[in-house]
């Protein structure tokens, strides 16, 4: 049974799932797409609460177009609908206009105020995420933050195992501008805070993991970019930005992604009657 319920720590409302006699769990959709932007770990910066309370983890990915891509976007739509049921006043979630199509962005924050999860532990701390010691440094300084496990993203890559494909993590800094990925995230609403916004909510869609697929083109882009560094004063032309693709890469990469959505739904496992196009999977007991 789908259910919203609201849960403390930190305060929000979230989209359930519970079997008959089962505790409730909550509902993790994955999307895949071409990442756009992304503004991801390790962190650096200011360490002063001002600046941790609004610190995140974020990215952005479009379908290049893509009509399976524009339906996932439709079914995230529908998922704010049944929080905004819940939460009056609750704002969508913004699709990003990215030009030629459109995009989501998905974030998490990379820390939780102690006043709002006082009861949340530290959570282990991956040097892969942490290599300047930020995280660290600030869990030592006793500032009153905590990354907590509602704070971790995991970041992996599909590989191919003996008998099926398997996912082997690795660093946010192996991510690129271009590449083909599997993004599982929530939806949740925020109440506004105040007497003052009493009304003033947001849909945000957290961002829980990060899986590449594909990396063929950003692959060619870094080769390209090394040998122009070492071209010895050679003449050469200039290479072009890694923020866009060109004709043939946006068909090639509109091709992978359609036959992505149809290897998911041979297999069964894409969305519902509920949810649409969208997967849904599972997340531990909340």
């Amino acid at each position: 049974m789908v259910d919203v319920k609201k849960y403390s720590e930190p305060d929000c409302w979230r989209v359930t799932w519970r079997q008959t006699g089962e505790l409730s769990e909550e509902v993790m959709f994955h999307i895949q797409g071409v990442i756009e932007d992304k503004k991801l770990a390790p962190v650096r910066g200011d360490k002063s609460a001002k600046k941790l309370r609004h610190l995140k983890q974020s990215i952005v990915v479009s379908g290049l177009g893509s009509e399976g891509f524009d339906k996932d976007v439709d079914a995230v739509m529908d998922v704010y609908t049944i929080l905004a049921r819940h939460v009056q006043g609750l704002k969508p979630s913004e699709i990003k206009d990215l030009g030629r199509y459109s995009g989501l962005e998905f974030s998490s924050r990379v820390f939780t105020p102690k006043n709002e999860a006082p009861n949340m532990e530290w959570a282990v701390i991956d040097e892969a995420i942490d290599s300047n010691n930020f995280m660290r440094d600030v869990k030592a300084s006793g500032v009153g933050y905590v990354h907590g496990d509602k704070n971790v993203v995991n970041f992996g890559v599909e590989v191919n195992g003996k008998e099926k494909k398997k996912t082997e993590s690795i660093g946010p800094h192996q991510l690129h501008i271009g590449d083909v990925v599997d993004i599982a995230f929530a939806v949740i609403a925020i109440e506004g805070r105040g007497a003052s916004n009493p009304t003033n909510g947001v849909a945000k869609l957290l961002l829980r993991s990060v899986t590449l697929l594909e990396d063929k083109h950003t692959q060619a882009w870094i080769k390209t970019k090394a040998l122009l560094g070492s071209s010895g004063g050679r003449k050469v032309n200039q290479l072009r930005k890694r923020a866009a693709f060109d004709e043939e890469e946006v068909e090639v990469t509109r091709k992978r992604l359609k036959q992505m959505s149809l290897d998911v739904n041979e297999e069964g496992s894409s969305g519902s009657a509920l949810f649409g196009y969208l997967r849904v999977g599972m997340r531990k007991v909340l």
